[in-house]
C-alpha cells in the first residue's frame, strides 16, 4: 500500500479566546471631540483665571497708589491721564477731555480735571444739572418713590462734581447738546427723513442741468453727502450707494461706519460740533482762555472729527437730522455764576 499520497491534517483547537473588535470609525472620532473639548475647557479657564488673577492685581494697585490730601482725604492717583484732543477752531483753542463719567473716575483723575476747568474760559459739558430739564426731571423723579434711584445715576453725580469745580473760577459754562433722543423717536423718523436729503439731491440735479447751480468741488460733495444720508436711511449703513459716496467725500476707513449712520448718539455729535462751532465763532476775540469740552471718551473723537475735518458732511448731515430737531434742544445754552447761583446769560438756536 502506497502511503506516500495520504496526507495527515493536525486537529483543529477550538480556543476561548474573544476575537479583537473591529475599529468603529465613529466612536474614534467621538473620543477625539471629547479630548478637544476638554482642552477648549481647559485653556478657556486658564484664560478666565488669568484674566481675574489680572484685574484682582489691577484693583490692588489702584489700592495702594494714591496720596495725602492737605485736608487728610485719600485720593486715589491717576496711573494714565484723561484722553485729550486739541484742536484751533475759529482761532480759538478747544481741549476735548473724554471721560468715563462716575464719580471713582472723577476722583482718580481729579488733578487733570481740575487744572483744564481753571485754565479754560468757557467750560462746555455733556451734562448740566441746572438746565431747566433737568431740574423738571429730578422734582418728577423725587415724586416717585420706585424712581429715586435715578437721583443715584453715576453720570449725573459725575457732572455735578464737575459743576463744583466750574464754580470755583470765573468762566462760564456752556451747553450745546440737544440731550439724547428716544431710539423709537429715531427709528419711527428714519425712512420719512430720508426723503428730504432725497429730495435736496434731486433739486441740486436739476440746478446743475440748467446751469442754476454752479458744479463746484464744495456743491458737489454737499450733493454727494446729501445722496449718503439717503442712502443711509433707506438701504443702511453698508450699502453701495454709502461706500462709494463715504470715499468721494474723502473719509478715511476708521470713520466711515460711525459717521454714516442715522443714530441718537451721531445727530447728538453733529449738534454739538455745530454748537461749538458757534460758540467759538462767537467768542473769538472775547475770551482769555481756551474752551474745554468734557464729554464722555466715545463722543470727542468723533466731534472733533466733524468740527475740524468733515465740515462739509457735518452741514449735510444737519439736513438730514432736521427732524430730530422737533425733539432736540438744539441751541447754544450759556451760564454764568452770580450770587451762588447758576444763571441763563444767553440762548441761541443753531
Amino acid at each position: 500500500m502506497d502511503y506516500s499520497k495520504e496526507t495527515t491534517s493536525e486537529p483543529e483547537i477550538k480556543t476561548n479566546q474573544p476575537e479583537s473588535p473591529k475599529p468603529n470609525p465613529q466612536k474614534s472620532l467621538n473620543n477625539r471631540r471629547d479630548l478637544l473639548k476638554k482642552v477648549g475647557l481647559g485653556l478657556l479657564a486658564a484664560a478666565i483665571g488669568a484674566r481675574i488673577l489680572q484685574i484682582k492685581k489691577q484693583q490692588d494697585e489702584e489700592e495702594v497708589i494714591g496720596r495725602l490730601t492737605e485736608d487728610g482725604r485719600f485720593e486715589l492717583a491717576a496711573k494714565e491721564p484723561v484722553p485729550e484732543i486739541k484742536e484751533t477752531i475759529n482761532g480759538i483753542e478747544v481741549r476735548f477731555l473724554g471721560v468715563e463719567h462716575t464719580p471713582q473716575y472723577l476722583q482718580k483723575h481729579l488733578d487733570q480735571i481740575r487744572d483744564s476747568i481753571q485754565k479754560s474760559a468757557i467750560v462746555v459739558l455733556e451734562r448740566f444739572p441746572y438746565e431747566q430739564k433737568e431740574i423738571e426731571f429730578d422734582n418728577f423723579i423725587a415724586t416717585k418713590p420706585g424712581l429715586k434711584n435715578f437721583l443715584n445715576d453715576p453720570q449725573r453725580l459725575f457732572f455735578q462734581e464737575v459743576v463744583k469745580l466750574a464754580e470755583k473760577r470765573p468762566g462760564k459754562v456752556a451747553m450745546v447738546d440737544p440731550i439724547s433722543i428716544p431710539l423709537n423717536v429715531t427709528e419711527g423718523v428714519r425712512i420719512g427723513a430720508a426723503f428730504y436729503p432725497l429730495s435736496e439731491v434731486i433739486i441740486d440735479y436739476l440746478k446743475y442741468r440748467k446751469n442754476q447751480r454752479q458744479l463746484s468741488r464744495r456743491n458737489f460733495l454737499k450733493t454727494t453727502g446729501k445722496a449718503a444720508i439717503a442712502g443711509s436711511l433707506l438701504f443702511g449703513e453698508g450699502s453701495f450707494p454709502n461706500t462709494i459716496a463715504q470715499s468721494l467725500i474723502g473719509m478715511k476707513r476708521h470713520e466711515k461706519s460711525s459717521e454714516i449712520g442715522y443714530t441718537e448718539v451721531d445727530y447728538r455729535n453733529v449738534s454739538i460740533a455745530t454748537g461749538l462751532d458757534r460758540l467759538t465763532s462767537q467768542s473769538a476775540g472775547k475770551i482769555d482762555g481756551p474752551i474745554t469740552v468734557i464729554y464722555g471718551r466715545a463722543h470727542i473723537q468723533q466731534i472733533a472729527t466733524y468740527l475740524k475735518d468733515h465740515e462739509t458732511l457735518r452741514d449735510v448731515k444737519q439736513v438730514g437730522y432736521r427732524p430730530l430737531t422737533l425733539f432736540g434742544d438744539q441751541a447754544l445754552r450759556i451760564y454764568t455764576f452770580q450770587n451762588n447761583s447758576w444763571a441763563l446769560e444767553s440762548r441761541d438756536n443753531y
